[in-house]
C-alpha cells in the first residue's frame, strides 16, 4: 500500500517540481504515513489496555522522550529515502496500469494523515462506549 501511495506522490512531484528531487519529498510522507500507523497502533493498545501498555510507565523525561521521536522519525525517513531512492523506477512500472490509479487521489492522502493523526480521539471514544 505504501509503495503505491509512493509512486502516486512521486508522480505528482514529478509534474509539478520538475528537476527537483522527487524521490526525497515522497519519501517523506511515506514516513509520515508509516509513523502515524505506528503512532495509531500504539495509542489504540495504550487506550484499551487502560493504560497498562503505555509509554508512560517506562518513566521517560519528556525531553527524551520528544527527542527519540525525532530520532526516530529521522531514522524512518533516512531509510524510506534510500529503499525508494533505488526502486523508485521499478515501481513505476509496477503500478503503470493499476487500476487503483483511476480512484486514488492525492488529498486522500492528506486525508489520511488527518485520520491518522486524529485516530487516538476515536480510539478514546470508542473506548468510552464499549468499557
Amino acid at each position: 500500500m505504501l509503495d503505491f501511495i509512493f509512486t502516486r506522490l512521486y508522480q505528482y512531484y514529478e509534474k509539478r517540481e520538475k528537476g527537483g528531487n522527487s524521490v526525497f519529498s515522497s519519501s517523506i510522507y511515506v514516513s509520515a504515513l508509516r509513523f502515524l500507523f505506528i503512532f495509531s497502533g500504539v495509542m489504540m493498545l495504550d487506550i484499551f489496555s487502560g493504560n497498562k501498555l503505555s509509554f508512560s510507565s517506562l518513566h521517560f523525561d519528556k525531553t527524551l522522550g520528544k527527542v527519540l521521536i525525532i530520532l526516530i522519525f529521522a531514522i524512518m525517513m533516512y531509510l524510506d529515502y534510500k529503499r525508494y531512492k533505488n526502486k523508485y523506477k521499478e515501481l513505476l512500472d509496477k503500478y503503470k496500469n493499476s487500476p487503483c490509479n483511476d480512484w486514488f487521489k492525492i488529498w486522500m492522502v492528506g486525508a489520511l494523515i488527518m485520520i491518522l493523526f486524529l485516530s487516538p480521539i476515536l480510539w478514546n471514544e470508542m473506548y468510552k462506549l464499549f468499557c
